[in-house]
């Protein structure tokens, strides 16, 4: 049968604990004190030494372009020195090369302009419909032409009947309705005996 995990856990923790064991008995104690091994090894700057090695301003205006400012880069020396010997070094050409890989270097302000041609030939000119009118505003308005048209048949037909009337006093349907007989006149005439 398997091993639970609490078991094969505790036995880890045992063998950590006899590493551990181990390894702080090999471990070789330091020859030296506890006390010497508490002094800083660096001596304190003597103030008069410190002046004279610090670099100056001429010193900084002295550089080569591109040499090295590691000494004007010591604590004690003014940051307008260190300043100045910094923009000797990044003077050098090597410095101000533009990586290939910078995508936001270049000046996207001043893109170059498509033509007409160029830009109706782009698909979201087409999708939009920039240059023409998309299809269901063609076909709206070529309802609204056959509507205004019907209209307009309609009001020409209607004002071609008012002139036809204005013009001839005796409608056609006037002289029909004189022919028929009235009701009265159907009345007057003489009944025969049969």
């Amino acid at each position: 049968m398997s091993d639970s995990f609490f078991s094969r856990w505790s036995r880890q923790k045992t063998l950590n604990r006899e590493l551990d064991q181990a390894r702080d008995a090999a471990v070789v104690k330091s020859p030296l004190p506890a006390a010497a091994e508490a002094v800083p090894v660096s001596k304190p700057p003597v103030e008069g030494a410190q002046a004279v090695d610090l670099p100056t301003q001429a010193d900084a205006e002295a550089l080569d372009v591109g040499a090295d400012v590691s000494r004007f880069l010591q604590s004690g020396v003014t940051d307008a020195i260190k300043g100045a010997a910094l923009k000797k070094l990044f003077a050098d050409p090597a410095y101000n090369v533009i990586s290939d890989m910078d995508d936001y270097v270049e000046d996207y302000s001043q893109m170059a302009k498509l033509s007409a041609v160029e830009l109706r030939s782009l698909q979201q000119s087409k999708d939009l419909h920039l240059f023409e009118d998309p299809p269901w505003k063609i076909e709206a308005d070529a309802r609204d032409a056959a509507a205004a048209a019907e209209k307009q048949a309609t009001t020409d037909a209607v004002a071609e009947t008012d002139t036809v009337a204005a013009d001839n006093p005796d409608p056609v349907g006037a002289a029909d309705a004189a022919q028929e007989p009235t009701p009265l006149d159907i009345d007057t005439e003489p009944k025969t005996k049969t």
